[in-house]
């Protein structure tokens, strides 16, 4: 079943970065500096990553899980379920269950380009960058930003292509035609689950 596919891997992307970042700055020429955007909280050149900002006057997050990495998880893991509910129940709820992990992972997508503004525009007043930029700027969430000697550049990982795979099975098993006739059969083995349910229940 495709349903129960998406929902194995929803809970295996938790597991996964979500998003990719690279800096390359000049007090750092033997290589770009990489972190990882992780359900848990942020990997990778943390160090490093905070001196540069702190340098410039940009503002990034700390470390350790923040509000958002538990709705992160606690979404992952709803949208695990309903798939898994879709499963049994049939068309109309993996319809429901598509369109809902759709929405979620383009609010995901909207969280993010939001933290990138936030980065921009909440600078440190004392530091050169506001000299620069008296607007503030706005990195792009999925693209390259370019500040003097300093690029940054933001990617989806391979946790977010999981999570849009699994979005893609959902809407695939929802669609009429093959992927729906597979959706058809799950939902005839979820009425003969639930009817011999019943009959054990009645005795």
């Amino acid at each position: 079943m495709l349903q129960l596919g998406a929902a194995v891997l929803f809970l295996v992307s938790l597991f996964l970065p979500y998003w990719y970042l690279s800096m390359h700055a000049p007090s750092y020429p033997e290589g770009d500096l990489r972190v990882n955007v992780n359900a848990t909280g942020l990997s990778g050149d943390i160090v490093e990553w905070h001196r540069v900002s702190r340098l410039v006057g940009v503002k990034v997050p700390p470390p350790t899980p923040e509000l958002d990495n538990y709705v992160i998880v606690a979404v992952m893991v709803g949208l695990a379920v309903l798939a898994a509910i879709a499963a049994m129940r049939g068309r109309r709820t993996t319809i429901f269950a598509a369109v809902t992990t759709w929405v979620a992972l383009l609010g995901f997508l909207a969280l993010m380009q939001w933290h990138f503004y936030e980065t921009g525009h909440d600078l440190d007043t004392t530091a050169p960058l506001r000299n620069f930029v008296r607007g503030g700027f706005t990195p792009p969430a999925i693209g390259t930003a370019t500040l003097g000697k300093i690029k940054s550049t933001h990617l989806p990982h391979i946790g977010a292509f999981v999570a849009v795979l699994a979005a893609l099975m959902l809407t695939a098993s929802a669609l009429p035609g093959p992927a729906g006739a597979l959706a058809g059969r799950a939902e005839h083995a979820g009425n003969r689950m639930r009817t011999a349910m019943g009959g054990i229940v009645s005795k």
